[in-house]
This record gives structure tokens, sequence and C-alpha cells, in this order.
């Protein structure tokens, strides 16, 4: 009930502040993560449109610390200033829910979903609704939510308005149909990083770790894989069908020989750093492979769009980044032991073999193979797929403006 009560109190407050066009709020990754497009959107308001006060919501103090360091706005998501900013901005602007800002002030104000990718996989719910919601305060909350949605606008981003392909059959019972107030068209904020037409200043969206990470990578002058599954639920998701501690070795050797290195990136969820409840440390072989001399593991910090340019070729399975790796038409690898299972459940938004756009490993050793096929003639390697990949871009991304369409929606509304 004390809960309860602070949403009346906030919204009391709501009716009381007005609220100012001038001001925007952002946040990501229920207040811990600064990464994402909401990330990119912010800076860009920073650098290139002065016109807005823009503030980044968070619960953690090294995020803050780190944001104030640039001179740039920021505070403590429910914090007195951190609520007040929240119920003067015009808008929340996150990646997942109101709770990237701030709970309480967001339920009140305007919100734009800029989501965290076109999802090739299904958003399988019954991991996350466990009990009936049908308490006596639970009742008070959805019809207290009606009324919210009635008053307080949430907007979707998605990357195409095709209503039978994705990203939209992949989110379609993630949220009830009434808090969805409307659609910008928009390419992904963050893919910025692999489709910069304007040719502008990468580093400015980079964070102080990444631009390190980047250094430190194009030193080394070798070639760069990229291996990047997506979550799992009660399974690994890092070489799933490996459990031969040679095999690792052999293909560190591999990378040696062949003068490249592997940088692997784990989905936000299988990080310890983000508490997620699904996490299971068993399952976590992150450490192990970081050991060895051709591995490169990326931390939880790390946004992966801010590196993913150095890569010459990706492997993942059944990320939405290999939707966003398309801008830069490069060859990738479908590394998925377990397709017949995960397509399933949670199921497969995107039939991937309906588009001839990337080369397939069923197992470790089809990989391996694939991997010396690629190392013996990496500019026939790429080409393969050039025009499949193009196709499916074109598809997808029904506008490849990354900024321009969600500001001057803000402007208008």
């Amino acid at each position: 009930m004390f809960k309860l009560l602070k949403f009346i109190i906030c919204f009391i407050f709501s009716i009381l502040v007005p609220k100012s066009k001038k001001i925007l709020v952002f946040g990501d990754r229920g207040g811990i993560r600064f990464t994402d497009n909401s990330r990119y959107l912010f800076f860009y308001y920073n650098y290139f449109i002065k016109s807005k006060k823009c503030i980044w919501l968070t619960r953690d103090y090294k995020i803050l610390n780190y944001i104030r360091s640039k001179g740039l706005k920021c505070y403590y998501s429910n914090s007195l200033l951190g609520l007040y900013y929240g119920l003067r901005a015009s808008w929340h602007i996150f990646n997942y829910s109101e709770e990237d800002t701030s709970i309480y002030s967001a339920r009140f104000r305007k919100n734009i979903n800029l989501f965290h990718g076109t999802a090739v996989k299904f958003v399988d719910r019954k991991y996350f609704k466990k009990k009936n919601y049908n308490s006596f305060k639970d009742n008070i909350f959805k019809n207290l939510n009606k009324i919210r949605f009635k008053i307080s606008k949430c907007f979707f981003v998605f990357a195409n308005s095709n209503k039978l392909f994705i990203p939209w059959i992949s989110w379609k019972d993630y949220f009830p149909e009434n808090k969805c107030s409307g659609l910008i068209v928009s390419n992904l904020q963050r893919n910025i990083m692999v489709n910069n037409k304007n040719n502008l200043d990468l580093n400015l969206f980079r964070t102080d770790e990444e631009v390190n990470i980047l250094k430190k990578i194009n030193k080394k002058n070798k070639k760069i894989i990229g291996y990047f599954p997506t979550f799992r639920f009660g399974s690994k998701e890092l070489f799933i069908d490996i459990d031969d501690e040679n095999k690792f070795k052999n293909l560190n050797n591999f990378l040696e020989k062949n003068n490249s290195i592997m940088i692997i990136k784990k989905h936000q969820n299988s990080y310890s750093d983000d508490k997620n409840k699904f996490y299971n440390p068993k399952l976590d072989i992150i450490e192990k492979l970081d050991s060895y001399e051709n591995f490169h593991a990326i931390g939880y910090d790390v946004d992966l769009a801010s590196i993913m340019s150095c890569c010459d070729i990706i492997i993942s399975d059944y990320s939405s980044l290999i939707m966003d790796f398309l801008f830069l038409n490069r060859a990738i690898i479908l590394y998925t032991p377990d397709f017949k299972t995960y397509s399933k459940s949670p199921g497969l938004a995107l039939n991937i073999h309906e588009y001839n756009f990337f080369y397939s490993a069923n197992n470790f050793d089809e990989l391996n193979n694939l991997l010396k096929e690629y190392f013996n003639d990496r500019q026939k390697f790429n080409q393969k797929h050039i025009n499949e990949r193009l196709k499916l871009k074109k598809k997808i991304f029904e506008n490849e403006e990354c900024f321009k369409p969600i500001i001057e929606f803000i402007e208008k509304y």
C-alpha cells in the first residue's frame, strides 16, 4: 500500500507541477545502465540540439558521476530533483519501461519507448507472469493504469510499419493494447554507429571505456570476429554444444594462426551486474573464455553497438543485433545448435531460413569449418550473401534516419 500511496502523491504533484517542452528525461534498463537507444539520443540532443534541457535519470552512482563528469545533467531517479525534473519533463524516453527513468514520475508524463531492437525471437511472457493479478491491490492498479493511459500518452518506436513483420509480431503480446498511443517509424538510434551517413564523430556517442576498448582492439591490428549470442532460459548461451576444454584451446590456437581475435559479448540478462533473477553463474563461461589470449570478453557496461563496426564478421543466433549488422553488409554466421527447441519456445518471429542472408552452423564443428572457409578466402566468403543482406535490411528498416523522425515528433506533439 506504501507504493500505492507514492503513486497517489506523484499523481497529485503531476497536476501541480507544470510541464516544460524544453525538458526531456532519459533512462535505461531500470536505471542501472547507460546504454542502448536512449543513450545515443541523449548524446545527440546534448551535442547537436542545444534548445532542450536533457537529463539522464539513474539509480547507479557510477553512472551519475560519469555523466556529470562529462558536463551533462544527471540525477537519481527518485531523488527530489529526479522526481521534480521527471514531472517537469514533457517526455520520458527509454528502452524498456517507465522504470528506466522513474516508475513514479514517468507514469504521469508522455512516454517514448525506443525499444531494445528489432527482435528476431518472440518475447515470451510466460517466464515473467507467474501469478494471476487479481488481488484487491492489483485491481486498483489496473484501474489506475486505464485512467493513466487516457491521460498520458505512450508512443512506440519501431523500425517499420508492417504489422505482419518484425518487430511488430515479436512484441505483439508484450504490452496491453491500450498502452500504445501511436507509432513512430525510425531506425534504431544506436545504429548511428553502423550507418553514419552524416560523418559525425562517433566517439561523441561512446563512453571512455568504449573508446579505450576500440583503441586496444585496433592496436592489435588483427582480424576481428564478433561472437554475440542472445539470452536463453536455463541454458548456456556461449558455445552451448561444447563441454570439451580442448576445443576452446584449439579455437584459440586457430585464432592465433590466422592473426585474429574473437570479441565476446553476452546478453545483458547474463551478467551478474544486471541482477536478473534468471542469471545462473553455473551456466556462465565468460571468464574461462576470457582467460585465453585470443578471446576478448566485453563487460556489462559496454554498449555493443559502440564497437560492432570493428568486427569483420560476426557469429550470433537469434539476437536482434544481426539486423543492425546488416548496415555494414559483412558476413554473418548463425550458430544455432538448439534451433529446433528454440524455434518452439520462445519461438522465432522471423523465419530466418526464408532469407538467405547468412551462413548456418548447426554445431561447433560446422562453425569451425565455416571459419576455416572464411580465412581461406575472406572476400569470397563475404560476397556470397551480399544482395540478400541488402534486401533484408531494406525490408526491416523502413526509415534509415536514426534521430530525425523522433526529434521532429517531439517538436510537433
